[in-house]
């Protein structure tokens, strides 16, 4: 099993709390929509067992990625530790199966 280390774990910071983070990204929703996007993927390319030559925006976690369910659990899992919350299993579920 691969550990993901969040980005604010790595820079030896405490998360932040979520609504702080909210209401500076909402200052510019371009530089948020960036932010998110690079975010995200930083913790996908980190997993060991996603190619980073398949991941896309539009990459299937089971179908273009080749991952198990306990894997994309794990990387859900790395998602909320890096952005400090946790997502509603009902949520992860739609992640999981669109």
């Amino acid at each position: 099993m691969s550990v993901i280390s969040p980005l604010w774990k790595q820079q030896q910071q405490p998360p932040r709390h979520p609504s702080a983070v909210c209401a500076r990204f909402l200052a510019d929703s371009a530089t948020a929509d960036a932010s998110v996007h690079d975010r995200v993927m930083l913790v996908l390319k980190a997993y060991d067992k996603v190619d980073p030559q398949k991941l896309t925006l539009e990459s299937h976690f089971l179908k273009d990625l080749g991952l198990d369910s306990l894997d994309q659990v794990e990387l859900i899992m790395g998602i909320e530790d890096e952005f400090g919350f946790e997502i509603p299993d009902s949520d992860a579920e739609k992640l999981l199966n669109s």
